[in-house]
């Protein structure tokens, strides 16, 4: 039991209107091994069920065939606006606090796929609409459940249980390494034309500075726990042992909460890249140590990588592109990152705003009408909602000014290298989408 009780599982099956179409995500540290799910009482044994309101916070400890009901306001009937509770559940004998949600129908996630209206969030992650939430806690950790609804539309919410059982009735060890959830978004209140993000709420986002300096001069991507993804012209002709990585942070001007420092151990420029037209603009960034991202997780925590599908599949969706950079052409750059929803588009269309021939297949463009990023924001991450959870679609790159309705912003596609960045990212973590 010993490593096996620092393990942290979550797991979310979600589910669409199809339901044959799932995946499943991962959030732990690097010791124990996957728990498979075995049904919702793997143990077998009957359970005494106790039923917990929703009211204020409650406490709720565990023993071992013991199950909590868990259910929003109101149920069955719709809950109400503007509630708050929670609920706060521990594993008293060494047993494993083990969730699932038969019953799940939330108001959707907003635009970008963010759960910013009504949610339950499980452990700092957030799930809304209409998903399948199960989730395994091991003994030691408290699990904090909260609930919130906004003021809008009401809708028929949930019903969960919390099973506290033994390690030993779940678990098969399958010697894989443990897994992490990736592109989960903490926060979001609502980078020219743009709005400060909340503090970490997008938790992927990195920070290129000089050593010792908190000014940012590129941005970038964390892709696992040991990479970060920004692009060539950033890193071009710097040396590692001079640059190091932010993580966590959100002003220029302070050290937050949340933020760490990180050494650069190597940079691996694309061999292709080419600085002329910006060609294959990708770069990684190997960190000198490898990140704990069970320990620093929900406020740093890794976007997802896209599927290799097929590379128009990101031609016409709406993408959030985040940064530190100026505020306009030539112009100071912020101090709190700030964020613009863009929509992407297609090379044929961005060529017939460029000079023909300009947009190269490893390139994706995006605009949003007076809205860009600029100066600053290069090497930073676009990112789209897939399926909930967030993976990064491109790279900052290049663009005629800033915010110039005739001139879309261009990125470095990742699906167009994304070999590449796997072959040359390899992680002791592997992080689900």
């Amino acid at each position: 039991m010993g490593a096996a009780a620092q393990l942290i599982l979550l797991v979310a099956a979600f589910t669409s209107t199809d339901a044959s179409n799932y995946a499943h995500h991962f959030y732990s540290n690097q010791t124990g091994h996957i728990i498979p799910r075995a049904g919702n009482n793997p143990s077998g044994h009957s359970h005494r069920a106790t039923a917990f309101i929703c009211h204020g916070i409650q406490e709720i400890t565990l023993s071992a065939g013991e199950e909590a009901i868990i259910e929003s306001p109101g149920y069955p009937n719709r809950y109400p606006n503007r509630r708050k509770c929670g609920w706060d559940i521990r594993a008293s004998d060494g047993s494993v606090i083990d969730i699932s949600c038969p019953v799940f129908d939330l108001q959707k996630p907003n635009r970008v796929g963010v759960c910013k209206f009504d949610y339950l969030s499980i452990y700092g992650f957030r799930f809304c609409g209409k998903e399948s939430v199960t989730a395994t806690i091991t003994n030691g950790e408290l699990t904090k459940l909260r609930f919130r609804s906004n003021g809008g539309k009401s809708f028929p919410g949930f019903k969960c249980r919390a099973d506290a059982i033994t390690l030993s009735s779940t678990v098969a060890s399958t010697g894989s390494i443990p897994t992490c959830v990736c592109g989960k978004a903490n926060r979001v209140s609502r980078i020219v034309g743009g709005t400060e993000t909340d503090e970490n709420e997008y938790p992927w986002q990195a920070a290129l500075v000089e050593r010792q300096s908190s000014s940012v001069f590129c941005g970038g991507t964390l892709i696992n726990d040991r990479y970060v993804l920004t692009a060539a012209h950033c890193t071009e002709g710097l040396r590692a042992s001079n640059t190091q990585v932010l993580l966590g942070n959100h002003l220029q001007s302070k050290n937050d909460q949340a933020e760490i420092r990180v050494n650069i151990k190597s940079i691996i420029d694309h061999p292709y890249y080419n600085n002329q037209n910006l060609d294959r603009d990708f770069s990684l960034l190997e960190l000198d140590e490898t990140l704990d991202l069970s320990a620093l997780a929900p406020k740093i925590s890794p976007a997802c990588l896209p599927e290799t599908l097929p590379e128009d599949k990101y031609d016409a969706v709406a993408a959030v592109v985040s940064g530190w950079g100026t505020l306009s052409t030539g112009g100071r750059q912020p101090n709190a990152l700030r964020e613009v929803v863009v929509r992407t588009m297609t090379n044929d269309a961005c060529n017939n705003n460029y000079d023909n021939g300009e947009i190269q297949p490893s390139m994706l463009c995006a605009s949003n009408k007076g809205k860009d990023s600029c100066q600053g924001d290069s090497g930073g991450p676009l990112v789209t909602n897939d399926g909930g959870f967030f993976s990064v679609i491109g790279v900052v790159s290049w663009g005629y000014g800033c915010a110039d309705q005739r001139y879309p912003g261009v990125y470095s596609r990742v699906t167009s290298e994304l070999d590449w960045i796997k072959r040359n990212s390899h992680s002791s973590v592997t992080c689900s989408h």
